[in-house]
């Protein structure tokens, strides 16, 4: 430590203690162990389905199959990266979504079209944090157009054989964008809308150095129009808010609340959902984890059931 300017010696002494008399509290050991018991639930709980959850992006324009892969994901589009992407928009109701290759990390294709949570966590493990900031369609374009042409300063880059180059800031869009920037409809378009869109908040700070948005940046805190510190929700948060509601939709479309409310007291419970879940789902054991997600959507009251009214409700919101 220092005294008056000068560096003074201390001594210091440990000694172990034995605490061997000393019992675990039972209350504590019940909750981590029901804790540990839902993250392991969790983490193999199909969360993506790539064959009924936005299908119908999953074909090339000649009808072929497209897998869901989050493969070269720093030198490519990928399917993975446009599922993630049309997730958020929908979810935040943005125009628009875009998300960089570098924080998709598992590099993997999912050749059954199933994504787990853990396999989520795996593809997003760091705590993305989404933002919805107005540009025009012309920002948004320059943007994406300089993350797929340029290499960050100071970053060593992969090449390919066949001479594509490794971005760490090559931005993703969602699949309807994706679709329509290969389209000639996307030169009908008018560069000076201004347009909603969803994207990493470390995008606009400078991370990967997208030089246009961070020109957005600057110009978003000149007007005071740049969203919160904590104003900002976690992209795997969303995705998995999305396949749940996702997932309502399909029960909905073949059964009425009637036919769930299988004892009739007005109220769908968490028995009857999971009931829902192995018959429309086809999910053999339907996993407290799974079943709670699925819940929590759609319980605006959070009572932890689920009445006519919420369901009335989430279907009209997953049928727009």
């Amino acid at each position: 430590q220092f005294e008056n300017n000068t560096l003074q010696s201390v001594n210091v002494a440990f000694e172990e203690l034995d605490d061997s008399h000393h019992q675990p509290c039972p209350i504590v050991k019940t909750i981590v162990e029901k804790r540990l018991a839902a993250l392991d639930e969790m983490k193999d709980f199909t969360v993506i389905d790539a064959n009924t959850m936005l299908a119908e992006y999953f074909v090339d324009s000649s009808g072929n199959p497209l897998p869901l892969s989050s493969e070269l994901s720093r030198f490519q589009q990928t399917t993975v990266g446009g599922f993630f992407c049309s997730a958020v928009k929908q979810e935040l109701d943005a125009d628009v979504c875009v998300i960089n290759g570098a924080p998709m990390l598992a590099a993997k294709t999912y050749e059954d079209g199933f994504m787990s949570y853990q396999q989520l966590t795996s593809e997003l493990p760091f705590p993305l944090k989404i933002v919805v900031v107005k540009m025009t369609r012309k920002q948004l374009r320059d943007a994406i157009e300089y993350s797929r042409e340029n290499v960050e300063e100071g970053k060593t880059a992969r090449v390919l054989e066949d001479g594509r180059v490794e971005r760490r800031g090559y931005l993703h869009t969602d699949f309807e964008y994706w679709r329509q920037s290969l389209s000639c409809d996307s030169n009908e378009l008018d560069d000076n809308e201004v347009i909603s869109v969803a994207l990493p908040r470390n995008l606009l700070k400078g991370f990967c150095k997208i030089k246009p948005l961070m020109d957005l940046n600057k110009e978003l805190e000149a007007t005071n129009a740049l969203p919160n510190d904590d104003d900002y929700i976690k992209a795997v948060d969303i995705i998995v808010r999305f396949c749940c509601k996702d997932r309502w939709s399909t029960i909905g479309s073949q059964l009425s609340f009637e036919d769930l409310d299988l004892n009739r007291d007005g109220v769908l419970s968490s028995d009857e959902i999971r009931e829902a879940i192995k018959l429309i789902l086809g999910e053999e054991e339907a996993t407290v984890e799974l079943v709670n997600s699925m819940i929590e959507v759609i319980d605006t009251n959070a009572d932890g059931q689920i009445d006519e009214q919420e369901w009335n409700q989430i279907l009209s919101r997953t049928r727009k």
